[in-house]
């Protein structure tokens, strides 16, 4: 199929004239901005972005492109089947499906450091963002109820910070580097590097359901300052370094943290000094080699 440029002055996306060749794209396209158009800046594409019957090849947002996509009332609604790479500069709100069918981005890649990228899904159908790579970012936020399937934030370029709002369904999360602050219980966390918050002071955008499957820390810190409402879980957690920061973080926890199977490893700091529940351990943790663990004045804690 046909590879179209954008090089529109009216920004609307199904103007004709506003695309090389001719004509908006149609399905199996593939989609390119690379700044090509005549003014240096687009300020927005902001007409025409229910493009949600389109299922392009791929979408490429280059670095050379300054403009922005779409807006926070009216954003691009767009499948793309293939990969939708951002490396631009503008602010992107894009959202992913159809509502008369389930539809998808397969494969989003984030590697631009100075723009900010909107993401959601139309959730009438089971539309999905299968997997968002995160290189750099100055903000990638994941509007609540999104369906994210696999967050990868692997930071190679430059920083990144990625907010995710409650009620998103997300598989697996994993982080390396960079900032997060999600408000989404992911079945599996996984984090090797940088800072990543679970459920941080809002406390009105908490997570439907507080449980985390897996959760597994070799580096980084994980900050777990989930409310009471609903009870905090975490099935398995396994600390083999890094942090795992529990204290309250200036919340109220009315209800005891509940850990069902854990084990701290060689090198892992452990911070359960909330300094208002004890915390539930189901069965008690495994301890292997050195481990530093901080509680409140009086807390309860066994140790296998």
């Amino acid at each position: 199929m046909a590879t179209k440029y954008w090089i529109g002055t009216t920004g609307n996306w199904g103007t004709s004239g506003n695309w090389s060749p001719a004509n908006a794209p149609s399905s199996g396209d593939t989609v390119i901005f690379d700044g090509r158009v005549s003014q240096s800046a687009i300020t927005a594409i902001s007409e025409g972005n229910d493009q949600s019957a389109v299922d392009l090849a791929a979408m490429y947002i280059m670095n050379s492109y300054t403009g922005s996509i779409g807006t926070a009332s009216y954003p691009l609604l767009i499948n793309v089947a293939g990969k939708l790479i951002v490396e631009g500069t503008g602010t992107y709100h894009i959202k992913a499906g159809n509502a008369s069918s389930a539809n998808h981005i397969t494969e989003l890649y984030v590697n631009a450091p100075r723009a900010t990228v909107n993401l959601s899904t139309e959730n009438t159908q089971a539309n999905t963002i299968t997997s968002t790579w995160v290189h750099a970012v100055s903000a990638l936020n994941i509007a609540a109820n999104t369906k994210c399937t696999n967050v990868y934030i692997h930071p190679s370029t430059g920083s990144a910070t990625v907010t995710m709002l409650a009620g998103c369904t997300t598989t697996l999360f994993e982080q390396s580097g960079g900032t997060s602050t999600i408000y989404s219980a992911p079945t599996t966390l996984n984090l090797t590097g940088g800072t990543c918050t679970f459920g941080g002071t809002a406390d009105d955008v908490e997570a439907a359901t507080d449980t985390i499957t897996t959760a597994t820390i070799t580096g980084g810190t994980f900050n777990w300052t989930a409310t009471a409402a609903p009870a905090p879980v975490i099935t398995t957690l396994n600390v083999w370094g890094g942090t795992f920061d529990a204290s309250d973080h200036g919340k109220t926890i009315t209800t005891a943290p509940t850990i069902t199977n854990s084990s701290f490893g060689p090198k892992a700091t452990i911070n359960l000094d909330n300094g208002y529940a004890n915390f539930v351990f189901t069965n008690a943790p495994h301890r292997y080699g050195t481990t530093t663990i901080k509680t409140s004045t009086g807390q309860a804690l066994s140790l296998a």
